[in-house]
């Protein structure tokens, strides 16, 4: 389970690296991680205020792109897991289920300790907007 929430984290990091300069120097590489589970994003914190389920973890990478330190920061939140059909009898906790998959959600972003990270924020959210707009055209 660890390695699978590694491997998503990773590549949403990509994601977010893609086409940031950091190929020219062989791609963007960790530079350093640190779990701190006690401490809130803002965006945390807001979500908790408006009525959401804190999250249970949160990571701070920092990832090297040629040179250039970019921190980002990853809020873990539990997912939903499908309650299995009440039974008389037969407990409906997921626990006990023997196909219980636990859920997670990742929220990984640049942090906005920096212009780079309000840039790259700013980017992703005009692009998000952009296509959701030609989404609802095309339909």
């Amino acid at each position: 389970m660890v390695s699978e929430l590694a491997v998503l984290l990773l590549l949403q990091i990509l994601e977010w690296e893609e086409g940031q300069g950091g190929d020219q120097c062989g791609g963007p590489r960790l530079a350093s991680f640190q779990g701190r589970p006690k401490d809130r994003t803002p965006k945390a914190w807001v979500k908790v205020a408006l009525g959401y389920s804190p999250p249970f973890d949160r990571h701070d990478w920092v990832v090297d792109r040629c040179g250039r330190q970019i921190r980002y920061v990853i809020d873990f939140y539990s997912g939903r897991t499908p309650v299995p059909p009440s039974t008389p009898g037969v407990s409906t906790n997921p626990l006990h289920s023997a196909s219980y998959v636990p859920s997670f959600y990742l929220d990984v972003r640049p942090a906005v300790d920096d212009f780079e990270g309000v840039r790259m924020r700013a980017e992703r959210l005009a692009r998000d907007w952009l296509s959701w707009g030609n989404k609802s055209v095309r339909d």
